[in-house]
């Protein structure tokens, strides 16, 4: 089967996918983001030492991160042509 190039849009390689890779980099981003945003805000509580911010945002980003790593970009995409005219 043969297509014009013209009307192909794109062209993706379905063999292997990104997303285990950029759930990953998303894990190790998000985490990194709540553990800042945990230390802002165990610094500016109480003097009482505990890591409770830290303790509670750092899983979030973590999670948080991983779903946005895993919804962007699944395969890599080899060709892309331009939007056909209507």
């Amino acid at each position: 089967m043969s297509v014009a190039r013209a009307e192909v849009f794109r062209v993706t390689l379905q063999e292997r996918s990104n997303r285990l890779r950029n759930s990953l980099i998303g894990m190790a981003i998000g985490a990194g983001a709540g553990l800042a945003v945990g230390a802002a805000i165990d610094s500016s509580a109480s003097e009482s030492g505990e890591n409770l911010g830290k303790t509670i945002f750092t899983p979030i980003g973590l999670g948080v991160g991983a779903g946005l790593g895993a919804a962007t970009g699944g395969f890599p995409t080899v060709y892309r042509g331009k939007l056909p005219k209507r």
